[in-house]
């Protein structure tokens, strides 16, 4: 009997010193596996939890070799170990770990305040500047929205408006859409006149929840504008035509004014949308009208988007701080892209996001105020299109190995960046 209790102690903890690393670690060791290989994201903890792995297991074993020591009286030494005690350290070195890992996690939320303050600061630095409403073209933008938004006819998708400078000008449809928004023509041209255009938003705490009714309704407005230069051209009123055609350009310009990405793209494409109506207003133009085309200058820069990447990454490090300090969920972020993005989605729930802020979201950060800045550089920049493309395509390549959790906020076409 003393022999086979001897044995039974003896295999008691061989299997203590296999199976419980084995099993408290062996989930650890695979998840990094899927981190590095599998998903193949370049920021993984896969060899240093191997290494905890191996050292547990050899840990284990020297264990082993320690109980199965003789004592003087030719007992092994674990016989006289006290196992409640040892059970008492073993769930001591789990709450040690555990609490490791909640300094991790308030370190990596203390960073939270400091993102917000620099996001706030990056935003105000790229806002335009404050001025009165007098001069302000914003108010004047707003009351032209409304007049249009209100207006259900002008929005059908058969009517004149979305066609733009497109449109049928001999059609009853679109002298009529000008008729009635004869007012609305003249605010939109008495803002596109000013120098300044500012909405009001609460830019001091920069979020995707941020509501942007402006920028739709701005394009619609260049479109109503365009339709009204094309018109006048038609009609013999050349000089008319070309100085609306520039306030189109300069609208664009106000669009692009406020530090976002998605402004920037819209001003954009309100310049295009006066370089199309340009292009419908020369063939009316004559050698008298040279005098006119100089004075009204319809073809300016296209707005740059210098500014909206410095205000795109603001909203991005607000976007982190929200995460790094648990006001924003990972199954929350996903709300907020498309389907796809949200299926690629890995870690759910409160324990993969704590895990997930501890372990990849330094990393995610690093990475992308990198990405941000090399994007920055290339609009500042006077640079061939191609170099740029190859760049933003291997940004994207190394966002794509990153983001084993989310994907990236916007993705590339062709390697230039776009909206989702």
């Amino acid at each position: 009997m003393r022999f086979l209790e001897l044995h039974w102690i003896a295999f008691a903890l061989l299997g203590v010193a296999v199976v419980v690393p084995i099993a408290a670690l062996s989930p650890w060791v695979i998840a990094t596996w899927l981190l590095a290989f599998r998903l193949a994201i370049a920021t993984n903890w896969f060899g240093p939890t191997v290494s905890c792995a191996v050292a547990a297991l050899v840990g284990g074993i020297w264990i082993v070799a320690a109980g199965m020591s003789r004592r003087p009286d030719g007992t092994p030494a674990a016989a006289a170990w006290p196992v409640i005690g040892l059970a008492g350290l073993f769930v001591i070195a789990k709450m040690v770990a555990f609490g490791i890992l909640l300094i991790l996690d308030n370190a990596v939320a203390a960073q939270a305040p400091y993102m917000r303050l620099e996001a706030a600061s990056l935003i105000q630095a790229h806002l335009p500047p404050a001025v009165p409403d007098a001069e302000n073209a914003a108010p004047l933008y707003s009351e032209a929205f409304t007049r249009l938004d209100t207006d259900a006819a002008a929005q059908a998708s058969t009517g004149p408006l979305p066609r733009g400078p497109a449109a049928d000008v001999t059609a009853e449809a679109t002298r009529e859409l000008l008729r009635r928004h004869a007012a609305t023509l003249d605010l939109l041209r008495a803002a596109a006149d000013r120098d300044t255009c500012r909405f009001d938003r609460d830019w001091t705490r920069p979020s995707f929840d941020m509501i942007l009714p402006e920028i739709q309704a701005m394009r619609s407005a260049a479109r109503l504008l365009a339709i009204a230069a094309v018109c006048a051209a038609a009609d013999g009123d050349v000089p008319a035509a070309l100085q609306d055609v520039a306030r189109i350009t300069r609208m664009g310009h106000h669009a692009a004014s406020e530090p976002l990405l998605i402004s920037g793209l819209v001003g954009l494409a309100i310049d295009g949308v006066g370089l199309d109506t340009l292009a419908r207003v020369l063939p009316a133009c004559t050698p008298d009208h040279a005098a006119a085309l100089a004075a009204a200058d319809p073809v300016g820069s296209p707005p740059t988007l210098v500014r909206s990447m410095f205000g795109e990454e603001a909203f991005g490090l607000a976007t982190f701080a929200d995460v790094a300090d648990a006001r924003l969920g990972l199954t929350s972020l996903q709300q907020v892209m498309h389907a796809e993005a949200a299926q690629r989605g890995r870690f759910v729930g409160r324990p993969g996001e704590f895990l997930y802020r501890v372990f990849l979201l330094p990393a995610d950060i690093d990475g992308y105020r990198r990405f941000m800045h090399r994007q920055q550089q290339s609009v500042a920049q006077s640079r061939p299109f191609a170099a740029v493309r190859q760049e933003n395509t291997a940004d994207e390549e190394d966002i794509a190995r990153r983001c084993a959790v989310y994907p990236p906020l916007f993705s590339t076409t062709d390697g230039l960046p776009v909206l989702e």
